[in-house]
């Protein structure tokens, strides 16, 4: 399965989901990691042109069969996993069950435990068991930051994570603000009280992205192209061959407790367990806890134009609890392994992709 090497040659931005005109909101932030549809709209757009045939009707009809037709569907394309890249390391989002000492070295993870006992709570909360702090980890707070993937590995078999293997924003990029004021087209004359400031990010020496992808072929191996708003320009480089492996079969075997942990955003419905994992593990597992944070998302449709409805999301590095109930399932199971759980065709693109450890 290939993977797709992007590194800027400029600062780039990746919009928020604010409304944002010169003279009424006028500063633009960018988030970090930009979401998923990002690399998809990358490929794509990349596909597209490289198949321009004078028109787009007829273009888009060339090349639906790899990548859709605008956003109804996404043809073959399938986006497995979206990795920082530093140097020759990708980095995946730390998971939300990562705890570290605030005035020490140790790193921990939250532990699942029974809560009725000790709090009352109401009979109509989902769960009643909540992940709990280590009692070893003083003066707790949650990891925020990366891990590289060979740690990330280490993580998922139940092995110690260090302070050192977490690398944090700053590692890979900066903020670099910018201001500019708004002119009038066609003449230099700037319009009164259209000033506005937008924040860049310019990347560290040897920083950008790793995208696994399947379903389509790219017509050049590498090249320069353009990524995020104002179409900045980046260098991208196809792979071969990268080995993502692992083995916990045994070890879910054994102690019949695993954890499926989010890489990406996942669009979030009513309850705690996402739909597609509650179908996918009926009669499998049970599902016992979570450790989730959420974010509202919109952004800009740029093939319709118009502004993106603002929705609910797990943040990548929920994680969710599970205790194995038949033995026999366990290759089923795994399978899931950088699969989407997307209840829609999201999961196409990169939403809701997940990795499975043992707890």
């Amino acid at each position: 399965m290939p993977i797709l090497e992007i590194i800027p040659k400029d600062p780039l931005l990746f919009r928020d989901g604010k409304p944002f005109t010169a003279g009424s909101s006028h500063a633009a932030d960018s988030i970090f990691p930009p979401k998923p549809s990002v690399f998809a709209g990358f490929i794509r757009s990349k596909i597209f042109i490289d198949n321009w045939s004078g028109d787009e009707t007829r273009t888009w009809e060339k090349v639906k069969n790899q990548i859709g037709n605008k956003n109804s569907d996404y043809g073959k394309l399938q986006i497995k996993a979206i990795f920082l890249k530093k140097e020759n390391e990708y980095y995946l989002p730390a998971p939300l069950d990562l705890v570290k000492e605030k005035r020490g070295e140790k790193v921990g993870t939250l532990i699942p435990q029974d809560y009725s006992d000790r709090f009352s709570y109401s009979a109509n909360i989902e769960l009643k068991t909540f992940p709990f702090i280590p009692k070893d980890i003083k003066f707790a707070e949650n990891v925020s930051g990366f891990i590289s993937w060979e740690k990330f590995k280490d993580y998922l078999c139940g092995k110690m994570i260090s302070k050192e293997d977490i690398k944090e924003k700053k590692d890979f990029v900066e903020s670099e603000p910018r201001v500019g004021i708004e002119i009038n087209n066609g003449t230099y004359n700037i319009k009164k009280g259209r000033l506005y400031s937008v924040n860049f990010l310019r990347f560290q020496k040897d920083c950008g992205f790793a995208v696994l992808y399947d379903g389509v072929e790219l017509s050049s191996s590498n090249g320069d192209y353009c990524l995020g708003g104002e179409k900045r320009q980046v260098y991208f480089e196809k792979k071969e061959d990268i080995n993502f492996k692992y083995n916990i079969k045994e070890a879910i075997c054994t102690n019949k407790k695993f954890k499926i942990v989010l890489t990406t955003l996942l669009e979030m419905e009513d309850g705690i367990e996402p739909s597609v994992l509650k179908e996918k593990l009926n009669g499998k597992a049970q599902f016992i806890t979570a450790a989730y944070k959420t974010e509202s998302i919109g952004g800009w449709d740029i093939a319709e134009n118009k502004p993106k409805p603002i929705k609910k999301y797990y943040t990548a590095g929920s994680v969710f609890y599970y205790e194995l109930k038949d033995v026999s399932k366990v290759d089923e199971i795994l399978k899931l392994n950088f699969e989407s759980v997307s209840k829609n065709h999201q999961g196409q693109i990169g939403f809701g992709r997940v990795l499975i450890g043992i707890w």
